[in-house]
């Protein structure tokens, strides 16, 4: 009555492309580059970017809320999921529980709880944005209110104001250790492997040439990766 219908075995070309998402789910890893227009084939720039940066506070939140954003939108939809029903759980039971307690110090307590519980969801993070890099961007503005950014083929280097890129710098990256470029509304941020916080570049502070440059440098690099990754035939 209902036949001997099996499953139908996967095409080549859905294998093909299941195995093309994996590869670029792995190379995510390693530099995800989100630039707006394709020049992927152009070689990189002979001469090197030389920025003069001051990043203000609305820059910093902007960039900084808008890549939280995106990582919770990157993130598996099992997590996403967990991400919402765990604390939901525990923040309505830290309320029933403070509920039952009643006064006093107990029920505070399980209510300060199930307060910091729900605060977790996803919906709140502008507001942990807000207040986490607020106090860290001024400590940031305060130890370097302006800085000079040099960005060439062999990497990103950024000194105090006044001092060549390389002498004195104070951050000194390769781009093998450059985890991801993004470009948002107020600028770009470049993202680290390790030991270092993102790197804010302001669109104020650099012409249409220079932002050329950059997503030339950073498409470069990321297809020298992919070419270095890929297996031999």
């Amino acid at each position: 009555m209902f036949g001997n219908a099996h499953p139908r075995p996967p095409q080549r070309k859905e294998v093909a492309m299941q195995v093309v998402q994996q590869r670029q789910r792995a190379f995510d890893t390693t530099l995800a580059v989100d630039l707006p227009d394709g020049v992927a084939a152009a070689p990189p720039p002979a001469q090197a970017i030389r920025l003069d940066v001051a990043c203000t506070l609305a820059d910093y939140l902007s960039m900084l809320r808008e890549h939280v954003a995106f990582v919770l939108r990157r993130a598996p939809p099992a997590r996403r999921r967990r991400a919402i029903a765990v604390p939901l759980a525990l923040g309505m039971a830290a309320a029933v529980a403070a509920w039952l307690a009643g006064p006093g110090w107990p029920g505070a307590t399980l209510a300060l709880a199930g307060v910091v519980a729900l605060g977790s969801l996803p919906f709140a993070a502008g507001f942990w944005v807000l207040l986490l890099g607020t106090p860290l961007f001024l400590y940031k503005r305060h130890r370097m209110p302006r800085y000079a950014v040099r960005i060439d083929a062999h990497g990103i280097a950024r000194s105090h104001c006044g001092t060549a890129g390389g002498a004195g710098a104070t951050l000194v990256r390769s781009w093998d250790e450059v985890r991801m470029v993004r470009r948002y509304r107020r600028g770009y941020l470049l993202m680290f492997a390790r030991g270092a916080l993102p790197l804010p570049l302001p669109l104020r502070c650099m012409d249409q040439e220079q932002q050329r440059m950059l997503r030339r440098f950073a498409l470069a690099h990321r297809s020298g990766a992919a070419a270095a990754a890929t297996p031999p035939a």
